[in-house]
């Protein structure tokens, strides 16, 4: 416990001295640790000229599907990229779907619409990376939408219903 500790301060150490800590920390529910140990899977950001090149880099990036004479266009992620990257992505995505309003309305939206957990972290881990590549390129803070707040109210209202419903349905 001593020894994870003190990685941890290490870790966070180095982190802080980089251009893009301050921006990445920015992000509501986004833990300094989180930040820097996304920081050490992403590399230097300067390396891609775009967004697509950083969703390639995590294996995030859908293919196509084939078989005989059925085309399923998109449905799967590559998983060709960086599994550490990804997995990384997955727990901080679950950080902000409890402390985030815009990752948690993301989600709600998506579960009401009948997605699976899985596919709606897939989206959220995507968001996280182009809300990162954005404030960090910028090295801007992260800024909420402004309707955000009042949209979650509302969505998770509506996601206490399908809950209850699903229950009553159940039983």
């Amino acid at each position: 416990e001593k020894a994870r500790e003190e990685i941890e301060k290490e870790i966070l150490r180095l982190a802080t001295g980089t251009q893009y800590f301050a921006s990445l920390t920015s992000i509501q529910g986004l833990s300094p640790l989180g930040a820097s140990l996304l920081l050490a899977e992403m590399g230097d950001l300067r390396s891609f000229d775009r967004r697509r090149e950083l969703t390639k880099f995590a294996g995030l990036n859908l293919i196509d599907d084939q078989s005989g004479s059925i085309e399923l266009r998109g449905i799967r992620i590559s998983k060709a990229g960086s599994r550490a990257l990804r997995h990384q992505l997955f727990g901080c995505c679950m950080n902000l779907i409890h402390h985030n309003p815009d990752f948690r309305l993301r989600y709600l939206e998506k579960r009401l619409k009948g997605k699976p957990h899985l596919s709606v972290m897939v989206s959220l881990m995507d968001k996280l990376l182009r809300v990162a590549f954005a404030v960090c390129s910028k090295s801007e803070p992260y800024l909420s939408p402004i309707d955000s707040v009042t949209r979650l109210v509302e969505r998770e209202a509506d996601w206490a219903r399908h809950k209850s419903r699903n229950v009553k349905t159940a039983a």
